[in-house]
C-alpha cells in the first residue's frame, strides 16, 4: 500500500511538472506542440505557420527544452498526457 502510494503521489507531481510547464508555452509554440502531434512535417509546419522550415525546427527545439525532453516520443507522450488531464 505504501509503495503504491509513493508512485501514485510520484505520478501527481510528474503529471503537476508538466502541466506547469505546458501552461507556460506561448500561444505559437502550443501551436506547433499541436501540428507536431498531428504528425504533421517541418515543411508542412512552416506552410501552415507562414514561417520557414529553420524557424520551425528552432521553435521546436525550444519547445523540447522548456518541455524537458529529449525525443519526439517523450514530446508527443507529455502531450497526450497533459490532454487527459480534466
Amino acid at each position: 500500500a505504501i509503495a503504491r502510494a509513493e508512485q501514485a503521489a510520484l505520478s501527481a507531481a510528474t503529471r503537476f511538472a508538466q502541466l506547469s510547464a505546458y501552461q507556460r508555452l506561448t500561444p505559437r509554440e502550443h501551436q506547433l506542440l499541436q501540428l507536431i502531434a498531428r504528425g504533421h512535417k517541418n515543411q508542412q509546419i512552416a506552410q501552415d505557420l507562414c514561417i520557414s522550415v529553420r524557424t520551425v525546427e528552432v521553435c521546436r527545439a525550444s519547445l523540447m527544452k522548456r518541455l524537458e525532453v529529449d525525443s519526439l516520443a517523450e514530446l508527443i507522450l507529455l502531450y497526450a498526457n497533459v490532454h487527459s488531464v480534466p
